[in-house]
């Protein structure tokens, strides 16, 4: 912390430094499960669980002579919530609060910004540990999490397409993505990518990665060529609106006991440019301006064609909630048009 003059500052510097020289190891022995490990052993081994982490990180603070309160939390997207008026100890984490910075810390967080608790443990309540007076407190919401797609399809004569994919991911989104992308090898992201996101015939011809170290955002782009991405019938080609695929929002159920839960807010937003061959028109595209706007989340979608590129505008938002039984149907349908607008086929012609 030398020559570093706010509290602020302080605190980022100690939090790199456990970044950069501890890890994190789940302790199970003993008791390890309800007593931490003191300061000493976590600088001596360079490791801890979420107790010995957050305390370590707080003896460095005190030597620092910043103030921060243990927090005792239940972590997890399926957490138990704490109540105010019902005793119960559904908590199984332990991070750190600077209350005069209104700082968060997850200490067993080796990639992670600071003051990002992230999905796990947001918006919830949680226990402060304090010398005199604890009690409960809320940890903050997630500040708007999205995920914006810039797509660039240029299709050839035979139906196949050469790519160019570049995503800007904040938030939640960013989460898992910057794990691997500071853990995995090339081939391995390469599979990642295939499998999030399921884009029949492709290949990677390349890609770049750059994460933020300062704040929860980072970006991907992804050159591609991607085999038949437009199906042949006849004279006619079938050209999905989108390279990337958004069937995971269809609700299939009949029928509903539970009220609906959407732990999470989703905003998504696409621009999507296709080129199309020469010797082809466009025959049909989907409804030029097309919105939903309900009370569960709001659809934009808007295409236009101008000479041979057609250029498409998606928004998704998905509002964070708790949604009663007995709206399940509307919820229902709402996800059905979102799923079939990004179903939505383009057809063009051979030219006459």
């Amino acid at each position: 912390c030398a020559g570093l003059t706010t509290d602020r500052e302080k605190v980022n510097a100690l939090y790199k430094y456990m970044q950069e020289n501890m890890r994190y190891v789940s302790v199970q022995l003993g008791i390890g499960g309800w007593q931490t490990f003191d300061a000493k052993y976590v600088e001596e081994n360079k490791f801890g669980d979420c107790k010995a982490l957050s305390n370590f990180m707080k003896a460095m603070l005190k030597h620092a002579g910043i103030k921060s309160n243990m927090i005792v939390i239940g972590s997890g997207r399926n957490s138990f919530p704490l109540q105010e008026d019902f005793v119960s100890p559904n908590m199984n984490h332990m991070i750190l609060y600077v209350p005069e910075e209104d700082m968060w810390l997850e200490c067993t967080s080796t990639y992670g910004p600071l003051d990002y608790i992230g999905s796990s443990t947001e918006d919830r309540n949680c226990l402060l540990v304090s010398e005199k007076n604890g009690g409960l407190i809320k940890t903050p919401a997630l500040s708007k999490s999205s995920c914006t797609r810039e797509q660039t399809i240029i299709l050839d004569g035979d139906g196949n397409a050469s790519c160019q994919l570049d995503c800007k991911e904040t938030g939640m989104y960013q989460e898992s993505n910057r794990y691997y992308i500071n853990t995995e090898k090339k081939s391995e992201l390469e599979d990642r990518f295939t499998e999030e996101f399921s884009i029949k015939g492709a290949e990677i011809v390349d890609f770049e990665l750059n994460v933020d170290q300062d704040s929860p955002s980072l970006s991907r782009s992804f050159e591609l060529q991607v085999r038949r991405f437009a199906n042949k019938t006849g004279k006619r080609f079938f050209v999905p609106v989108s390279l990337v695929e958004h069937d995971f929002y269809m609700l299939s159920a009949e029928e509903r006991i539970h009220d609906l839960l959407f732990r999470s807010g989703i905003h998504e937003n696409d621009e999507i440019s296709i080129t199309i061959p020469e010797g082809f028109v466009i025959e049909s595209m989907p409804e030029s301006n097309y919105e939903i706007d309900t009370k569960y989340g709001k659809y934009i979608f808007a295409i236009n064609a101008v000479e041979n590129q057609i250029n498409i505008s998606r928004a998704l938002q998905v509002h964070k909630g708790r949604y009663p039984v007995s709206e399940y149907e509307e919820v229902k349908a709402f996800m059905k048009m979102v799923r079939k607008m990004d179903n939505a086929k383009i057809v063009l012609k051979e030219a006459a």
